[in-house]
């Protein structure tokens, strides 16, 4: 008798259970297969009778094996069933994995993605696939296959970005026969990991309008395990429409990046957002502010000569301060051939004027 069980839990049964007939087989009209457990001589039918030249039974999956350890075949002729049947001790398979791993490299709230990884059963013999699942529970309440199937002898998945944790508690994998899958999975508690940045601020420095220059900071998150940089962009929305990236990318240990002056503010730019990254995924969903841009200009320049000398000037410049001095250290001074600067040069002490030192002397 040979029986091969493809069903992949321990305690239960499933798969073809054949034999060889007897060699007189004139009498033989049917054979009777049991689970069978020999002190007791207690016995349970595994199906209906096999007509004789049908060596085989398949027995369907999940067929509970309770205390019996053999099966037994009994042969039947019109009158009876013999009462002494060929009985062999029976094959239960157990193949699960064991040592589930998976971190989250996906470092968005509620969303989940990364590597999970198992070590494969002692007996792979029928094991033909892995199959994985987000589940409400360690048994597999209310699962979701997540990514295909797995061919046996690879250990591991690859799960993508942006996969919705909903209200799944844990991965769960089972093994699967050509024949069935387990029932009964391997579990691992499933910990989605928000590593998001925080209080962004946009330290505008250039004081022109329509232009930005200065840095932007912002705050690690508290998680950094699997952070490996940051990327920065300028956008239309807070969900980082339309954006644009600032710079490069930006390590991991820091949390500001510094950009030169007369950066011209990109059209529809109203946000600056930053992403967190880890080795696999950019987040879909960033830290935000808005991006004020500062302008910072004086207005009502006046300025009486009072050197009375052709091709001379002296005498008291005064100005009106702009209303957000938050960022004005000083006043440079100037004189040039027209209202845009061309041509400029320092007027004597043309520095040295500092933020509420209007008017200044020359």
């Amino acid at each position: 008798m040979l029986q091969v069980d493809k069903d992949l839990d321990g305690g239960q049964l499933g798969g073809d259970i054949s034999w060889a007939p007897p060699s007189d087989v004139t009498q033989v009209v049917s054979y009777a297969i049991y689970l069978y457990e020999n002190v007791t001589e207690s016995r349970s039918s595994l199906g209906a009778d096999v007509l004789k030249g049908t060596n085989k039974l398949s027995v369907l999956p999940n067929t509970p094996v309770g205390a019996f350890d053999q099966i037994a075949i009994y042969t039947r002729s019109q009158l009876c069933e013999q009462t002494t049947p060929f009985a062999a001790y029976l094959t239960d398979a157990a193949n699960s994995v064991s040592s589930i791993t998976f971190e989250d490299d996906d470092l968005d709230a509620s969303e989940f993605g990364g590597l999970l990884a198992w070590n494969p059963p002692a007996d792979m013999a029928n094991v033909d696939f892995y199959v994985a699942y987000i589940a409400a529970s360690a048994a597999g309440a209310s699962k979701m296959q997540v990514e295909t199937a797995v061919v046996g002898g690879s250990n591991e998945l690859s799960i993508g970005a942006d996969a919705p944790t909903g209200s799944y508690t844990h991965l769960v994998v089972y093994t699967r026969s050509f024949l069935t899958e387990q029932t009964t999975p391997v579990a691992l508690a499933l910990v989605d990991r928000d590593a998001s940045a925080s209080t962004v601020e946009v330290v505008d420095q250039d004081l022109d309008a329509g232009e930005l220059g200065g840095r932007i900071d912002w705050v690690a998150p508290a998680d950094t395990s699997r952070l490996a940089e940051y990327a920065v962009y300028f956008a239309s929305d807070a969900a980082g429409a339309s954006r644009s990236q600032l710079g490069g990318p930006v390590s991991s240990d820091n949390e500001t990046l510094s950009f030169a002056a007369d950066l011209p503010l990109p059209f529809g730019t109203t946000f600056a957002v930053v992403y967190t990254k880890s080795t696999l995924f950019e987040q879909t969903t960033p830290a935000a502010v808005a991006a004020s841009d500062v302008s910072a200009s004086v207005s009502s320049v006046s300025f009486n000569d009072l050197d009375l000398d052709a091709g001379d000037i002296a005498g008291s410049i005064s100005w009106t301060e702009p209303a957000d001095t938050a960022q004005v250290t000083g006043y440079i001074v100037y004189a040039a051939a027209d209202d845009a600067g061309a041509g400029r040069s320092l007027l004597p002490d043309g520095d040295s004027a500092l933020v509420g030192s209007s008017p200044q002397t020359l």
